[in-house]
């Protein structure tokens, strides 16, 4: 026999026992976060987007569906900044606090925009720049044709109005036809929200911007 066998049971009793600490490091450290998404009238929104960052300024984008409910993937636990939005109404941004091991149910309901006059001001008179160069695509994840939409026929375009941030990504995405098939507009907004572009400069400086996008889905 040889006399490094008495040995591997010892080995693989110690890996045993790693792996399954791992998994409960995991499990208290992963939330899920799931709700449902309302207008003020306690009618169900589908295809509202929502974006959730994280203390550390992890992104996360989701939409919701046809009955207004939505889920994250397993998120991990701490702070995050939440942002709702949907054509024709009003953006809500708010905080949601994911626990480890534990399921984040939220209800949210959206607004009117506000449509109370101003008094005119005079416009400022912002200094003009004299040298813009535009956002240029460089990575551009393919959407994926929903299997469920497929079987069903369900075509079209989903139109978003997005932000791009300094840094390229894309840190906002609201979409503009509520119409169109849920499962197309979260396949739309799960491809779009892994795109990147070299960032918008503005006399030299990084610059925000907010710009159409849209994503065709066609049978072939």
């Amino acid at each position: 026999m040889c006399p490094n066998m008495k040995y591997r049971p010892v080995l693989l009793t110690a890996v045993l026992i790693i792996g399954l600490n791992a998994e409960g490091w995991s499990q208290k450290t992963i939330g899920r976060f799931s709700g449902t998404v309302y207008d003020s009238a306690g009618k169900k929104l589908r295809n509202a987007t929502l974006v959730v960052v994280s203390d550390q300024g992890m992104r996360y984008m989701t939409t919701s569906q046809g009955g207004g409910n939505f889920e994250f993937p397993p998120l991990p636990s701490g702070s995050y900044a939440v942002r709702i939005c949907i054509a024709g109404l009003a953006p809500l941004e708010t905080q949601s606090t994911i626990q480890g091991g534990q399921r984040t149910e939220q209800e949210f309901r959206l607004q009117p925009q506000s449509t109370t006059a101003t008094a005119p001001q005079a416009p400022s008179q912002p200094p003009t720049p004299q040298n813009i160069q535009a956002a240029k695509l460089i990575r551009a994840a393919q959407p994926k044709y929903p299997e469920a939409a497929r079987q069903r026929f369900a075509q079209g375009t989903v139109r978003f109005e997005a932000v791009i941030g300094t840094d390229g990504t894309i840190t906002s995405l609201c979409i503009q036809n509520p119409d169109i098939d849920p499962d197309l507009a979260k396949a739309a907004v799960d491809a779009v929200s892994q795109w990147r572009y070299t960032p918008t400069l503005v006399d030299g400086m990084p610059a925000e911007v907010t710009t159409p996008l849209t994503v065709n889905f066609a049978f072939q």
